[in-house]
C-alpha cells in the first residue's frame, strides 16, 4: 500500500513518493545508532541515495541533520540557499532525542514550487538511443565533462572526480546512482542536443555541448 505522508515523532508531513532517512539511538544497543530508511512508495525509495547517504562529494556524509524527508522534486535553489531548504522537511533532535518545533526545518515552499517532479525508472523506461547523448560538455572554459553510453545507462565523467552512473528516468532526463545529481539534456528546435543541465545540491549548472554549435545559455 502506498502512503501519502510520513510521521516523525508524532508530526506528520505530506510526502507522496518520498523517503525518510533518520538516525536514532539503537533500542537494542546503547552504544550504537540505528539508521531508518522508510519510503512512502517504491518510487520514493528510488530517491534515497543508498551509496552516499544523500551527499558525499568529498567521500564523507555532509548531512548535519538527524532526519530528512526527500522526494523526487528537481529544484534549482538560489545561490547561497542550503540544500535542505529544497527537501520536504528535515530536522535534528534535542539532547534527549526528542523532536522540538524549533528544530524542525520545513522545505521552502516558494523554492519547491518552481521544481519539476522526476520519475523513478520502470521496466518500460526507454533506454534506446543513448549514443545520441555521447559527447563532451563544457562546465567552465577549458574544463569539460564527458558522457559515454554503457549498456542501458550513461557514464558521466568529470576530471578528478569519481564517475557517475546515469539511469534514464524520462526522455532526456537521467538520475545518478551514486549521488543526488540528476541531469536533463537540452535540445534545440530541430531536436539536436546542445547542452546539459546538471542539478545537484547547488544552483543548476548548464554545460553546453562542445562542437554542437548550440546556444551558450540553457533553454528555459
Amino acid at each position: 500500500m502506498q502512503a501519502s505522508s510520513i510521521r516523525v515523532a508524532g508530526r506528520a508531513f505530506t510526502a507522496p513518493d518520498a523517503v525518510l532517512q533518520l538516525i536514532y539511538p539503537s533500542p537494542a544497543n546503547a552504544g550504537r545508532y540505528t539508521l531508518v530508511v522508510a519510503p512512502t512508495s517504491a518510487a520514493g525509495m528510488y530517491f534515497w541515495n543508498a551509496g552516499g547517504l544523500w551527499r558525499r562529494p568529498f567521500g564523507v556524509s555532509l548531512v548535519p541533520l538527524d532526519w530528512t524527508i526527500q522526494d523526487g522534486l528537481r529544484v534549482n535553489p538560489p545561490r547561497g540557499v542550503a540544500a535542505e531548504r529544497t527537501f520536504v522537511a528535515s530536522g535534528v533532535f534535542d539532547t534527549h532525542w526528542r523532536l522540538r518545533d524549533e528544530y524542525v526545518f520545513p522545505g521552502d515552499t516558494a523554492i519547491r514550487a518552481g521544481g519539476a517532479l522526476r520519475a523513478a525508472p520502470t521496466p518500460d523506461t526507454n533506454a534506446a538511443g543513448l549514443g545520441d547523448y555521447a559527447g563532451d560538455y563544457q562546465l567552465v572554459p577549458g574544463f569539460a565533462a564527458s558522457i559515454r553510453p554503457d549498456g542501458a545507462r550513461l557514464v558521466l565523467s568529470i576530471p578528478s572526480s569519481p564517475p557517475l552512473t546515469l539511469v534514464p528516468e524520462r526522455k532526456d532526463e537521467f538520475g545518478a546512482l551514486e549521488a543526488s545529481t540528476n541531469c536533463v539534456f537540452v535540445r534545440d528546435a530541430g531536436g539536436k542536443i546542445t547542452g546539459l543541465n546538471i542539478f545537484s545540491d547547488a544552483p543548476m549548472v548548464f554545460a553546453p555541448r562542445l562542437g554542437s554549435g548550440g546556444p551558450s545559455t540553457p533553454a528555459k
